[in-house]
C-alpha cells in the first residue's frame, strides 16, 4: 500500500475572509484515507474550524479522515498503526474516525 506524506495541499478560507494553507499529515491514496496527527494547538477554537474545513474538503473528494494525537503517536505507536490499519481495511462508508 502506498503512503504519501503531505501529498494533499490546499488553501481554505474562513467566514471572515482569512485564508489558511494546510497539508494533510499522512495519506493512503489507494484506500482514500487521510490521517491527521494533532498536537495541543488543535484544541484551540480557530484551529478546530480549520480542521473541520480540512475534513469537509477531504470528504468532498471521497477521502476518509481520521485523527490521532501527538501523544498517542509518541506513547503507543503500535496501537496507532493498528487503528489506521483497521480503518484502512474497512469499507469507506464511515467518513471520519477517532481512535480509542
Amino acid at each position: 500500500m502506498a503512503i504519501c506524506v503531505g501529498c494533499i495541499r490546499s488553501t481554505v478560507g474562513s467566514d471572515d475572509g482569512a485564508t489558511s494553507a494546510w497539508v494533510i499529515d499522512l495519506v493512503l491514496p489507494a484506500v482514500r484515507l487521510a490521517v491527521e496527527v494533532d498536537g495541543p494547538s488543535h484544541r484551540k477554537t480557530a484551529q478546530k474550524a480549520i480542521d473541520r474545513a480540512k475534513e469537509e474538503f477531504l470528504m468532498s473528494r471521497a477521502f476518509r479522515a481520521i485523527r490521532v494525537s501527538n501523544e498517542q503517536v509518541l506513547n503507543d505507536l503500535e496501537a496507532v498503526v493498528a487503528f489506521i490499519t483497521r480503518v484502512a481495511s474497512r469499507p469507506a462508508a464511515v467518513q471520519t474516525a477517532r481512535p480509542f
